[in-house]
This record gives C-alpha cells, sequence and structure tokens, in this order.
C-alpha cells in the first residue's frame, strides 16, 4: 500500500511539474505584435509632389496689364503630411515652393512682358476618400485653403529700340515693384487618382495694390499634380 501511495505521489508531481512548465511558456501574440501606423492608407503618410498650372483668364482694370492668351504659368513643388481619422475623411497639411509668371500683352515696342513671383506657401486641405483603397492613397476629393509668400518678386520686359539705323534688344529687370501685395490667400480643391491629381486654385485675395491703379491679375489657376509618394 505504502509502494503505491509513492507511486501515486511520483506520478502527482511530474504532471504538476509538467502544468507548471505549459503555463510558463505560455504567450499572447497580440501584445508582442506592432501595428505599422505610417503608410499610404495608415494613419500618417509623408508625400512630396510637383504641379504644373495654367492661370486662366484676363487682368481687370488697367489695359496696359492685359494677358497675352495663355502663356501665364505655375509650377510647384511641395511636402504634403496626412493624419488620417477614419476610412473616409483625413488631414491633410502642404508646404511648398512656387513660381508664377504673368505674361502680359506687349504694347508699343515691347516684345515681352511678364511678371514672375517666387513663393514660399503653407496649406491645409480636408481629403474625403472613397471607393475601394487596401494599402493604397486611392481616390479622392480634397477641399481647402492655402496662403503664400512671395518672397521674390521682378517684373521683366524687352524691348526693340532703333539706333543709328540699328535695331537693338535692351531687357530691363524691376525687382521687387511696390505695388505687388506679397501675401495671397487661395481657395483648394483637389481630385485624387493615386499618384494623379487635376487640381484648381482660386485667387482670394488681391496681388496688385492700389498702387496698380485698380489692375487685378486673373484668379483661377487649373492643371495637374503628381504625388511621388503615392502608390
Amino acid at each position: 500500500m505504502k509502494k503505491l501511495a509513492i507511486v501515486f505521489t511520483f506520478l502527482s508531481s511530474l504532471s504538476f511539474n509538467a502544468l507548471a512548465q505549459s503555463t510558463m511558456m505560455e504567450q499572447d501574440v497580440n501584445q508582442d505584435t506592432i501595428i505599422e501606423k505610417k503608410g499610404p492608407n495608415r494613419k500618417y503618410f509623408t508625400s512630396s509632389y510637383f504641379s504644373v498650372g495654367s492661370i486662366i483668364g484676363n487682368s481687370t482694370g488697367d489695359s496696359a496689364t492685359a494677358m497675352a492668351t495663355g502663356k501665364s504659368w505655375e509650377l510647384k513643388y511641395g511636402v504634403s503630411f496626412k493624419i488620417r481619422a477614419n476610412n473616409f475623411y483625413s488631414l491633410v497639411l502642404n508646404t511648398d515652393y512656387s513660381r508664377q509668371a504673368f505674361w502680359f500683352e506687349p504694347m508699343n515696342t515691347l516684345k515681352y512682358d511678364k511678371l514672375i513671383l517666387n513663393n514660399y506657401g503653407i496649406g491645409v486641405m480636408n481629403r474625403f476618400n472613397f471607393g475601394k483603397r487596401g494599402n493604397r492613397v486611392g481616390n479622392y476629393l480634397e477641399l481647402g485653403a492655402s496662403g503664400q509668400y512671395a518672397f521674390m518678386v521682378r517684373r521683366k520686359d524687352l524691348t526693340e529700340k532703333k539706333d543709328n539705323e540699328e535695331y537693338k534688344n535692351i531687357k530691363t529687370t524691376h525687382n521687387s515693384p511696390n505695388y505687388v501685395n506679397r501675401l495671397n490667400y487661395y481657395g483648394d480643391v483637389r481630385l485624387g487618382f493615386g499618384h494623379y491629381i487635376i487640381y484648381g486654385r482660386y485667387l482670394l485675395s488681391d496681388i496688385f495694390n492700389e498702387k496698380a491703379k485698380g489692375a487685378q491679375l486673373p484668379a483661377l489657376t487649373v492643371g495637374f499634380m503628381y504625388d511621388i509618394g503615392a502608390k
């Protein structure tokens, strides 16, 4: 009987140790899983983009600032930072450098006349996604506003003059003309399809101030944008 009790005690001890060892090695893999938060369709996403646009319409006020048809343009390079709230909505912050060229219809002896603005800009966009995306940027509509500061402004022209029976072309550059407002504001809309974006901007402020005698530049810019980091 004693032998049977000893054997039972020994087997119980082995069983207890086996259970104890199994418990010690138990692991919750969910606690060790790292959820990725950065990516095109995740909480945070940083990308860069470039765009080219056409400034549409004519100036108002002074006939001397009439726009040359189809020649005015805008180039831009920027960086965007997206904060995703849910599957439908994200907030997008932008910072960029842009160069605008307003070409005027040449008058009298002028061969060309243009105003060049080099700008630093920031913007806030509300992004509304639609359709299936997976881990892709997908399709979306963005509505927002932006501001830009013209840190370099130049008015350039080329004049043809006659000198001793010879014609000469004379280039003139006017730095920082005092009739240009440096700080300007826009309303922005973008329609995106992955890498490719159609955008429009509408000028909400006046680039020319009161010294321009009532003249104002066209307000609408439309163009195409390429999101480098999108999938």
